[in-house]
C-alpha cells in the first residue's frame, strides 16, 4: 500500500488534499513510524497561520515552497527499524505530520525517548524533535490517550505561560485570557488556578460563554462585545490566544492604565488583519495596542528559561504531574469524536479553520 501525505497550500489554508507516493526504502540508522492517531485543535491552525514566522513548515517539508505539511501531536508505532536499540512494535508520542508514516533518524536514545536527528530538523527547537516511548513516559495514561493528544502540548504551553507570568519581577494581579474557550486557554487557566494569587477573566464569544463558564476555571467570563463589563482587579496582562489586534485597544481602554502587556500566544482568529509585521519581544505602542507593551510567547524558548531556573528534571516532574491531573478534567468537559484520517480529515480541518467546531468537541484523527 502506498504512503500518503496531506499537503496544504501555504497561500490558502483551506486548499489541501492527500497525495500518495511509493514508500521509500529505509536507510541504515533510520526508523519508520506508522502514524496511528493524532488530535486536531485550533492549535494546529496556529501552526499553519504562523508557520512562516515560527518555522513550523520546516519540520516536515514537501520539497515545494508553495506547500506544506501541518504538524500534529499524537501516537505512532515503529513499523520498521534499522536503528540499534529501537524495536518494531514500540509506540511513541510526539510531533507528527498528517501522513501515513514518518521516517526519523534517532539520536540521544535513552529509556525514556529519542531525538530525531534528521538533518533538516537539526536547527529547529529540540522540544519538537523528541519522541517519547509510552512504556516509560510519566505523562502517558493509557485510559486518557485521547485527552492526552488533545491537551498535552497545550497544557505544557499553558503551564509555561503561567510560569512566565508569575515569575516576573512584577507578576500580574489580574490576567485576561482571550479566546477563553480554547484548549490552550483552559490549560493556562487550570495551571494559574492551581498556583492561585490572581484574578482570571475569560473573554469569549457569546456562543461559547456557557461552555467557558461551565469549565469553572475563570473568576469572570465576559464576551467580546461587552468588554466594558470587565472588572478592574489590579495590574493586568492580556494572554492573547485569539490573536486579533483589533481587540487590544478596546481592552486597554476598558482596563484604563492597569493593562501592562499583551502577551501573544496564538491565533484562533487566524485570518484577522495584522498589518505588515507581527509584534516582536520588544515592540511597544503598535497599532491597536492601546500603547501597551507587546510580547510574543514562544513555549520552547521558555522551556529553556524554566529548566535553567528549577532544573529540567524538576520541571518535567511538576509539569507531568499537573498535566496528568488535567486529563480527566478535559475528558469530562469534551465530547470526543473519532474521525478517519483519509476520509474525514480534510472536512474536519476546514471546519476547524472556519471556527465552526464547537468548543466542547475534541477531534481525534485515526488511520
Amino acid at each position: 500500500m502506498p504512503s500518503a501525505d496531506l499537503i496544504i497550500s501555504k497561500s490558502d489554508l483551506a486548499d489541501l488534499d492527500w497525495r500518495e507516493f511509493d514508500t521509500p526504502a529505509l536507510k541504515e540508522g533510520d526508523v519508520r513510524l506508522g502514524i496511528e492517531t493524532f488530535a486536531l485543535t485550533a492549535n494546529n491552525i496556529t501552526y499553519a497561520a504562523f508557520a512562516d514566522f515560527a518555522g513550523y513548515w520546516n519540520f516536515f517539508p514537501t520539497g515545494d515552497d508553495t506547500t506544506g505539511r501541518v504538524p500534529f501531536w499524537g501516537f505512532a508505532k515503529v513499523t520498521e527499524s534499522k536503528a540499534e536499540g529501537i524495536k518494531v512494535g514500540q509506540r511513541v508520542y510526539g510531533y507528527l505530520p498528517a501522513s501515513t508514516d514518518l521516517v526519523v533518524t534517532p539520536s540521544k536514545l535513552n529509556p525514556l525517548n529519542f531525538t530525531d536527528a534528521t538533518a533538516h530538523r537539526a536547527p529547529l527547537p529540540g522540544f519538537y524533535n523528541i519522541y517519547h516511548f509510552i512504556e516509560t513516559d510519566s505523562a502517558y495514561k493509557a485510559e486518557f490517550e485521547d485527552a492526552q493528544m488533545l491537551v498535552r502540548p497545550l497544557y505544557a504551553t499553558g503551564w509555561l505561560i503561567d510560569d512566565c507570568l508569575m515569575e516576573r519581577d512584577a507578576p500580574p494581579a489580574h490576567v485576561v485570557v482571550s479566546s477563553a474557550s480554547a484548549k490552550t486557554s483552559l490549560a493556562y487557566a487550570s495551571a494559574a488556578r492551581k498556583r492561585g494569587g490572581l484574578t482570571l477573566t475569560g473573554v469569549t464569544s457569546a456562543g461559547n460563554k456557557a461552555f467557558t463558564e461551565a469549565s469553572g476555571l475563570y473568576d469572570h467570563v465576559i464576551t467580546y462585545d461587552d468588554l466594558g463589563a470587565i472588572t478592574d482587579a489590579g495590574p493586568a496582562i492580556h494572554v492573547d490566544i485569539r490573536g486579533n489586534p483589533a481587540m487590544r485597544g478596546p481592552l486597554a481602554d476598558a482596563l484604563g492604565g492597569q493593562l501592562k502587556v499583551h502577551l501573544q500566544v496564538g491565533a484562533t482568529d487566524w485570518d484577522a488583519p495584522r498589518g505588515a509585521d507581527l509584534p516582536t519581544q520588544t515592540d511597544t505602542g503598535l497599532p491597536d495596542s492601546g500603547k501597551v507593551a507587546n510580547e510574543v510567547f514562544f513555549a520552547p524558548g521558555h522551556v529553556e528559561i524554566c529548566a535553567k531556573r528549577i532544573g529540567p528534571k524538576e520541571m518535567a516532574t511538576r509539569l507531568n504531574a499537573d498535566m496528568c491531573a488535567f486529563y480527566p478534567v478535559m475528558s469530562d468537559l469534551l465530547d470526543i469524536q473519532h474521525i478517519d484520517a483519509r476520509s474525514g480529515l480534510v472536512k474536519a480541518w476546514r471546519e476547524t479553520l472556519a471556527g465552526s467546531t464547537p468548543p466542547d468537541q475534541g477531534l481525534i484523527i485515526r488511520f
